[in-house]
């Protein structure tokens, strides 16, 4: 038998396999689908995406990348919402 901190340090390993998985999940749904989709959405003339979340994936993730780069982001529960509006705006504005 394993003692309890034997089969707590496979636990550990466990959790943080489980989170790399969770991070690269996330970041391949950024990557490659959220991205694409903001593209897509811009070159149609709309100013945000609103998409559902996976439970298994992190919102928060998803909130920091995309706030790094000057998007609005809200969430609700696992309903989302990434808005490029106020930089258009701010185009628009300094444009003229």
């Amino acid at each position: 038998m394993k003692t309890a901190n034997e089969i707590a340090a496979i636990t550990d390993k466990a959790y943080l396999e489980r989170i790399a998985h969770r991070h690269d999940s996330t970041m391949n749904l950024i990557n490659y689908k959220l991205v694409p989709s903001v593209e897509n959405a811009a070159k149609q003339g709309d100013t945000d995406i609103r998409f559902r979340i996976d439970p298994d994936l992190d919102r928060d993730l998803v909130v920091s990348v995309f706030s790094a780069q000057g998007y609005d982001v809200k969430y609700r529960g696992y309903d989302m919402a990434i808005s490029w509006l106020n930089a258009y705006l701010k185009l628009r504005t300094n444009s003229k």
